[in-house]
């Protein structure tokens, strides 16, 4: 039986650019990525970097994003690394794919901007505010921030996500070390 696949939604060119605006001016931006990235890793990945942005993930969503990338932070919420909470905490801006961010609501602060990309409208700011809402793919819209986008340059913001990220690498398997000696 043949039947073609349906088509996933599109993001709208505007979204995009206010998207990238919002993206842009931020000090402390994040990504936080669900289920609805699945067979997007590379282009996940190259938008952490042109956008110095740390990646954090549903627990669902682990493994999307390899635990050694350099941004990621782990999963949020309530399998969370110290490094992710953190981010979570003090991000100025975030932008979700996939997701609406289950269990994170009280990590994030109340003049946080949020941008939250889906292919579901009824998930839009179920959670907690939205200051942009973007229908459509996850895919599809982060290759077109990949393709409008410009990279951005190294702030100290991306300098601690990559220090913590380290620090966690480093603590985290000699924690596990030392708790099975004991």
């Amino acid at each position: 039986m043949h039947y073609q696949k349906p088509l996933l939604p599109v993001p709208n060119p505007e979204h995009i650019d206010q998207a990238l605006a919002l993206l842009q001016a931020a000090n402390r931006p994040l990504i936080y990525i669900g289920l609805g990235t699945r067979g997007a890793r590379e282009d996940i990945m190259a938008l952490a970097k042109q956008l110095k942005a740390p990646i954090l993930s549903s627990a669902p969503a682990k493994g999307i994003v390899p635990d050694d990338f350099e941004l990621y932070m782990g999963s949020a919420g309530r399998v969370a690394s110290k490094p992710g909470v953190e981010m979570l905490q003090q991000a100025d801006t975030i932008i979700t794919f996939g997701t609406d961010m289950p269990f994170q609501g009280h990590f994030i602060q109340d003049d946080t901007t949020y941008i939250q990309v889906d292919i579901d409208g009824t998930k839009f700011g179920r959670r907690h505010h939205v200051d942009l809402a973007i229908l459509a793919d996850a895919k599809q819209t982060i290759k077109a921030l990949l393709e409008k986008g410009r990279e951005l340059p190294e702030t100290d913001w991306y300098r601690v996500a990559l220090a913590n990220k380290k620090k966690l690498l480093i603590t985290w398997p000699l924690k596990m070390l030392s708790s099975k000696l004991m």
